[in-house]
């Protein structure tokens, strides 16, 4: 087996690599739509999401559920993907079939 010496400069060298890989991850990925959903609490009652990639729908089902549960003056959440318009409110996101009505409208 070979080992490797482990000075302060291979450290250093890793540390640094490591630390630019980081920070190019950090600038060039884009925030989820949960964590967008999420940021505009307390700034709008009604959001505007434009779907210019393929996403989930199971998963912005339960994005746009958090978002009525955190944020309770929420009223609306309408989707743009394509030419659909998706309207999405609080009465419809609180019944025990939204996920499965979700996926449905937006799979459409």
């Amino acid at each position: 087996m070979v080992t490797m010496p482990c000075s302060s400069e291979v450290f250093v060298a890793l540390y640094y690599h490591f630390r630019v890989v980081f920070l190019w991850l950090a600038t060039h990925l884009q925030p989820s739509v949960g964590t967008q959903l999420l940021q505009s609490v307390g700034q709008s009652n009604r959001i505007l999401l434009n779907m210019t990639t393929d996403y989930n729908a199971r998963l912005l089902a339960a994005d746009i559920k958090s978002y009525f549960e955190t944020n309770k003056d929420a009223v609306e959440v309408l989707l743009y993907k394509g030419k659909k318009e998706l309207s999405v409110n609080r009465y419809s996101a609180q019944s025990p079939l939204f996920y499965k009505q979700f996926r449905k409208k937006y799979e459409k």
